[in-house]
């Protein structure tokens, strides 16, 4: 499944799914399209690709050690 995104320049092309984080990491296309329409990175949140770095409590745990 390829991706349509919107580069910086206007240009409209088709990416892999993999290649779609890289573009927006390196803040090189504008928009990109979803089931339910165009993203705009500069006015949608997005969901976080961080994971791993919460140090709180382990909630989902009932368990004690």
């Amino acid at each position: 499944m390829q991706i349509k995104v919107k580069f910086i320049d206007g240009r409209i092309e088709l990416v892999r799914p993999r290649e779609l984080q890289e573009l927006i990491d390196a803040r090189r296309i504008s928009q990109f399209r979803r089931s339910g329409g165009w993203v705009d990175l500069e006015h949608n949140n997005l969901r976080s690709t961080l994971r791993g770095n919460y140090r709180g409590l382990n909630r989902r745990s009932n368990f004690e050690d």
